[in-house]
């Protein structure tokens, strides 16, 4: 009966750090994959927002000073 026991007990341990692993990695890579995606996409909006703003502020000093074109 021990002998069966222990062999359950390994398993299960087995099973319990399989488990915890898995679990570990699919939370790294999901936070690693949202970090990413977030930082993409903010990197995206910031340079779209700076280009739209640069061509704005452009855009206001040539309708002020025309001369300058």
């Amino acid at each position: 009966l021990s002998f069966f026991y222990s062999i359950y007990a390994n398993v299960w341990l087995v099973g319990c750090l399989s488990d915890w692993f898995v679990g570990w990695l699919v939370g790294w890579l999901v936070n690693w994959f949202v970090g990413w995606l977030v930082g993409f996409m903010c990197t995206e909006l910031v340079s779209f927002m700076c280009k739209e703003l640069v061509g704005w502020l452009v855009g206001l000093q040539f309708i002020q000073n025309p001369s300058n074109c």
